[in-house]
């Protein structure tokens, strides 16, 4: 959601809210998101409707290679 905000002197006046986009969040992902410091971008975790039909990936005892 997103809203234009004038200050006129102390006060402070809130425009119309309009919804910037629509996305599916999964159970309990509220919070896990990220915004850019100027504001411009979004990071989130979102829902698949394909995701129960993906297998996952475990890699276990997982090691750095050597330095050389």
């Amino acid at each position: 959601m997103a809203a234009a905000i004038t200050r006129r002197g102390k006060a402070v006046e809130v425009g119309e809210v309009k919804e910037l986009f629509r996305i599916r969040m999964g159970a309990g992902a509220a919070g896990h998101y990220a915004v850019s410091p100027d504001g411009k971008f979004f990071a989130l975790g979102l829902v698949s409707d394909r995701a129960q039909d993906q297998p996952i990936t475990l890699l276990l005892n997982w090691k750095l290679p050597p330095l050389k």
